[in-house]
């Protein structure tokens, strides 16, 4: 009778702990974006150049943060957040952070991942549809992103 009486005593709690992980998990179109990477392939209807690695990279962290890459350097964008409702929050008091090592050979995807970055400060709004997204920026100019898996590509 002890083990049933533990089993079931284990299994409420299962249960108890499961119900709140997925009572604080990300619901509508934010679960959609939260924790997905992206690659830029088009900005302004400019192809993105290729390479060893895509020109520039974003991160939609669950909390509405935003993080990502040009070429070889991270970039942390403390001035933007995304929200689930499809649009981007400007935070001009906090600044994005790039880091700045010399990507050897990816001149061309440094400089178009550069100009993405500098966009993001206008964006106002993101649509997915599949593995694709879109984002608007303020000069109604887009930028066309394809998914990348398991952030092999970041």
């Amino acid at each position: 009778m002890k083990i049933a009486i533990r089993r079931g005593a284990c299994l409420m709690a299962g249960l108890a702990m499961a119900s709140c992980a997925s009572a604080t998990q990300p619901e509508g179109r934010q679960a959609s974006l939260a924790g997905t990477n992206w690659a830029v392939t088009r900005l302004a209807g400019q192809r993105a150049p290729t390479g060893r690695r895509p020109a520039a990279t974003i991160h939609f962290a669950p909390g509405g943060a935003i993080d990502g890459t040009v070429a070889c350097n991270d970039v942390g964008s403390g001035s933007n957040d995304w929200t689930a409702n499809g649009g981007f929050i400007r935070h001009p008091e906090r600044p994005s952070i790039i880091t700045t090592v010399g990507c050897l050979g990816e001149d061309r995807q440094s400089a178009f991942g550069g100009l993405f970055w500098n966009r993001m400060d206008g964006a106002v709004s993101w649509a997915r549809t599949g593995d694709r997204l879109t984002i608007r920026f303020e000069d109604d100019a887009t930028a066309e992103l394809r998914r990348l898996r398991h952030g092999t590509e970041r």
